[in-house]
C-alpha cells in the first residue's frame, strides 16, 4: 500500500490521510479513507465504468464517475443511486487520459502519440520561471518534479 505523507487534497505535510481542512471542505466533515477498494485502472476499463460515466455530464478530458460515501470510503454510485460526489481518476490529466480521449474521438494511436510526444518535456520557459522564482531550492526541485509527473 502507498504510504501517504501529505494530505492528498491540500498537499500539506505530515498527514497520512486528508487534513482536517480538506475533510471539512471536501466531505462535509466526514472522515474518508484516501484509498479505494478497487484498482482504478481495471475499473476504468470495465463496462461498469463506461455505464457510470454516461450517467453524469462533467466537462474535461479526464474520466469522471458518480460517487458516494459509504462507511467512510468513496465508492462508485450504482445505476439507480443518487451520487453526491464526482470521482476524478487522477486529480490531474496525464498522458493516459489524453491517449484514451484521442482513442474515444477516433484519432489513430500513432497520431495521438506523435502529438503528445511534443509536450512530454518540461519547457525551458518553465525551468527559467521556476529558477528565477522566490521558492527555496528544495521547493524548486519539488515543483519541477510535480510538473514532470503531470505531463507524463
Amino acid at each position: 500500500m502507498i504510504k501517504i505523507q501529505n494530505c492528498p487534497s491540500m498537499l500539506l505535510r505530515g498527514y497520512s490521510t486528508y487534513s482536517p481542512t480538506a475533510i471539512k471542505k471536501l466531505f462535509d466533515g466526514h472522515k474518508i479513507s484516501p484509498f479505494l477498494d478497487f484498482g482504478i485502472e481495471e475499473f476504468g476499463a470495465s463496462e461498469i465504468a463506461t455505464n457510470a460515466m454516461r450517467r453524469i455530464s462533467v466537462s474535461g478530458v479526464q474520466e469522471k464517475f458518480p460517487a458516494v460515501i459509504d462507511h467512510g470510503k468513496v465508492r462508485i454510485a450504482e445505476e439507480n443511486e443518487r451520487s453526491t460526489y464526482v470521482y476524478d481518476r487522477t486529480g490531474h490529466p496525464c498522458r493516459t487520459d489524453f491517449e484514451r480521449f484521442g482513442t474515444q474521438i477516433g484519432i489513430a494511436s500513432h497520431r495521438v502519440n506523435k502529438i503528445l510526444d511534443k509536450y512530454m518535456l518540461i519547457p525551458e520557459e518553465t525551468r527559467i520561471l521556476v529558477d528565477g522564482s522566490f521558492l527555496t531550492d528544495k521547493m524548486k526541485q519539488t515543483y519541477l518534479r510535480i510538473v514532470d509527473e503531470r505531463i507524463r
